[in-house]
């Protein structure tokens, strides 16, 4: 996984609002300069079918990205779970990015019993215990 898909969510986000921004200030001219009063309400009605089909666009692709980040979330954990249960231990470093990740795939509404897997992985020491 590239980057934080948080992050590239917002980024997103705030190209849509800057293209309904951009809109909005090109519907203001044209509705400034039209002299005719029907013209500026077609302009006017025009532009706001224009934004609210783009915030529903915008709400679809959130809603889209958001389902595939938490399935990409889910994937690593439980792919990081089922090593480190392998392995029988669970290093500090991997120990903060795996509760990292859990963190992130919680807040963004991620629940499909992984949190049982990570409870167990969390309980591994963190050094390799030989049972010799």
């Amino acid at each position: 996984m590239q980057g934080n898909p948080y992050i590239m969510s917002l980024i997103t986000q705030a190209g849509v609002i800057i293209t309904a921004v951009l809109s909005f200030i090109t519907a203001l001219v044209q509705i400034y300069s039209n002299k005719k009063s029907k013209q500026s309400d077609e302009t006017l009605l025009t532009f706001k079918n224009d934004v609210n089909s783009k915030l529903q666009d915008n709400e679809n692709s959130n809603k889209a990205m958001k389902e595939a980040t938490i399935a990409m979330l889910r994937s690593q954990i439980i792919s990081k779970c089922e090593s480190y249960q392998k392995l029988g231990y669970l290093p500090e470093y991997a120990r903060y990015c795996l509760t990292d990740l859990f963190k992130q795939y919680t807040s963004l509404g991620g629940n499909h019993g992984v949190n049982i897997l990570v409870d167990e992985v969390l309980k591994l020491p963190s050094i390799k215990i030989n049972k010799n």
